[in-house]
């Protein structure tokens, strides 16, 4: 607890990167799906790095679980989660990140390996994402996304983007 401490007293200008991984216990990857549905203060990077608000503008990791009611990151540009296997929810991401212009998936291999979480919580997930952009709104466009076509597919994006790279089939 005492490096979570650490972190969130991080105030720095000049900080625009960060590239943060969270321990996580669980391997299961049906598990490592739902466990954003649990909100754990350990695994949010959004309130972990408030501090940073004003300057970050770059932010890599993995098992991230975001604040249902993040803070702000009005400099942030470009999102790396690194997750295999988790399907993210993104109303937090498009409150935390209003002006994000890159989402990328890179470790996205689900695909690999068929729909491993099973096609009803991807589905689900999709659904969910596209009433929260419904009801709470989205990105106006995204410049670039990429990752695989599972975790893309659970995004449910509703917004234009302008650049696609599907990372495997």
């Amino acid at each position: 607890d005492h490096c979570l401490d650490i972190l969130r007293s991080l105030r720095s200008p000049c900080l625009s990167h960060v590239h943060i991984s969270l321990p996580i216990a669980l391997r299961n990857p049906q598990q490592l799906a739902a466990t954003e549905d649990t909100y754990d203060e350990r695994y949010d990077p959004l309130s972990l790095l408030a501090g940073l608000c004003s300057s970050l503008e770059v932010l890599e990791g993995e098992n991230f679980t975001p604040c249902p009611t993040p803070p702000c990151f009005l400099s942030m540009r470009t999102l790396f989660l690194h997750d295999r296997y988790r399907l993210h929810r993104l109303g937090p991401y498009i409150a935390a990140f209003p002006n994000l212009e890159s989402l990328v998936f890179p470790n996205s291999s689900i695909d690999a390996q068929g729909w491993i979480l099973g096609e009803e919580l991807v589905v689900s997930r999709r659904a969910f994402n596209k009433a929260t952009q419904h009801s709470r709104g989205s990105w106006r466009a995204l410049e670039r996304v990429s990752g695989s076509t599972v975790k893309l597919f659970s995004l449910g994006l509703l917004c234009p983007v302008k650049s696609l790279h599907i990372t495997t089939y």
